[in-house]
């Protein structure tokens, strides 16, 4: 899934390997739950122009962000609304082209699912209704935890309103996702670039007052312990970078003044 989030943003196979890229970004992601034909459009297209802001269709600003029930209302509105906000965005930014192929390309991937469900049952079921629901919950758990922490003063700032993680497992096993800020910054950059790129400009993160965690496995981990309401647990794991507050109880209070509902139009 991270290998397909990868290659959108920066081509592996060109020219004679065109083909592979096709493969990997619109064949291969129907046996993991990916939407081949809406992830380009609504991750590249949309979520990196709009910045989680609230023109952005996966925005986490009007949820108060460590509610259970306000994640669920969240997954339930992408699952039933998800194609259709997403076709009115295509359509409102003027990309009939995109729009067209989104259209189209969908529905011949829902056909398929369809056909698969009809033929053979438990089959299409295992290895393609199955992932693709769990993975709308887990795409949207980690774009939750990824863009939990808001500061309310700066809703259009996409950098300061993502974190990053260190010392995370994820990092090595799913192309470094875990520099979520630096990636908003920079998406281009190459993931193997992305340690280096951070350790020679931290400074600046810390300066916009980036929240950096060290030690935390992955977002799932972040995601869950908002649902658990544990501060204390993301507190002692922030990473000391000279701006944000040192203190404990401090931490544990900025981080529940970060996850409010932002009052926005």
């Amino acid at each position: 899934m991270l290998m397909v989030h990868a290659i959108e943003h920066r081509a592996t196979f060109t020219r004679r390997g065109s083909w592979l890229q096709a493969w990997i970004c619109r064949g291969h992601p129907i046996f993991y739950g990916i939407s081949p034909y809406a992830y380009r459009p609504h991750h590249v297209l949309m979520h990196h122009a709009e910045e989680n802001r609230v023109s952005d269709l996966s925005s986490t600003l009007h949820y108060r962000r460590d509610s259970r029930r306000a994640f669920c209302r969240y997954c339930l509105h992408f699952v039933v609304m998800g194609n259709v906000d997403l076709a009115r965005y295509l359509h409102a930014r003027g990309r009939s082209r995109e729009l067209r192929d989104f259209i189209i390309r969908e529905m011949a991937h829902f056909a398929l699912m369809g056909a698969g469900l009809y033929l053979a049952p438990a089959g299409a079921t295992m290895l393609m209704l199955l992932p693709y629901m769990l993975t709308r919950f887990f795409l949207m758990a980690g774009n939750w935890a990824q863009q939990a922490f808001i500061d309310p003063s700066a809703l259009d700032d996409g950098v300061r309103n993502s974190t990053i993680l260190l010392i995370a497992s994820h990092n090595h096993r799913c192309f470094n996702d875990g520099y979520h800020a630096l990636h908003h910054r920079r998406p281009g950059l190459h993931w193997a670039e992305m340690s280096a790129s951070f350790q020679s400009e931290w400074r600046s993160y810390a300066q916009r007052g980036v929240i950096v965690f060290s030690g935390i496995p992955n977002n799932q981990v972040v995601w869950w312990r908002l649902m658990r309401q544990d501060y204390g647990y993301l507190a002692d794991r922030m990473l000391d970078l000279g701006v944000l507050p040192v203190e404990r109880e401090k931490r544990i209070e900025f981080l529940r003044q970060r996850v409010r509902a932002c009052p926005v139009g």
